[in-house]
């Protein structure tokens, strides 16, 4: 029990330090919080985090803070590249304890895929998502993350390659998560100039969003499985801006 609250105290003294916009510091204490995790792996307390969420009473979700510092990390390097390294290695052990929760495990790969570009092993990165694709060749999120890795490149955005890899996961008849390829297309041919694919891709994404899902009963807390937002693609809080240019930073 006595490591179950100090890891609690680890999750909110993070999220603490976040909300004062001290990232670094969050990202620290949330990987303190994972070492104390990755010793109750060992031991064999849990096998993945679907278990670690059975083990006590949290009151910060372990799913939400295991997917909070995944992307934390990132906004870490931003400040001290030392930190991109941190997120490769972090989202290399949380891939193995993600159990059979896809989203995370999808989220948690192109996290990865970024992390590897982005600490400049861009070579790493390519073969992720080519034996992803490899792998399971109708996914789409592996088309629309390897797309992604591209718009944190220095300088040329290689359009015809993000087009390239897009257009090869659009093309295939049996896709899943077609959506997040389609909206990537649009954005993608926005920025190139070109409305009138944009405008194509546009309404094709407008055929293809999901009706609203009911909400859950009032006042009952419940992890959040985090659908990831592409930096080039539109601000979830209905700004119209692109991610990168809103809430990102």
């Amino acid at each position: 029990m006595k490591r179950y609250r100090i890891i609690e105290t680890l999750f909110s003294e993070g999220f603490e330090l976040n909300q004062r916009n001290d990232t670094i510091g969050g990202c620290d204490k949330w990987l303190e919080a994972w070492d104390l995790i990755k010793e109750l792996f060992a031991e064999g307390l849990a096998e993945d985090i679907q278990d670690l969420e059975r083990l006590y009473k949290w009151k910060h979700h372990p799913l939400n803070y295991v997917q909070f510092l995944e992307m934390e990390l990132y906004n870490a390097g931003v400040e001290d590249s030392t930190y991109y390294q941190k997120r490769v290695d972090y989202c290399r052990e949380l891939l193995q304890r993600c159990g059979k929760d896809e989203l995370l495990k999808n989220n948690t790969r192109i996290a990865l895929g970024v992390a590897l570009y982005c600490s400049g092993d861009e070579p790493g990165g390519e073969q992720l998502f080519k034996d992803w694709i490899r792998y399971d060749p109708d996914c789409g999120w592996a088309y629309s993350g390897w797309a992604e890795c591209y718009g944190y490149r220095k300088g040329d955005p290689q359009h015809k390659k993000v087009e390239e890899i897009l257009l090869s996961g659009y093309a295939r008849e049996g896709l899943r998560e077609k959506l997040d390829v389609v909206d990537a297309l649009a954005v993608l041919y926005e920025d190139m100039g070109d409305t009138a694919k944009a405008d194509e891709f546009n309404k094709i994404s407008l055929e293809l969003q999901p009706e609203e899902p009911e909400n859950n009963e009032e006042g009952k807390s419940e992890p959040v499985r985090v659908a990831k937002v592409g930096r080039n693609e539109p601000c979830p809080c209905g700004s119209g801006k692109k991610y990168k240019k809103c809430c990102l930073p």
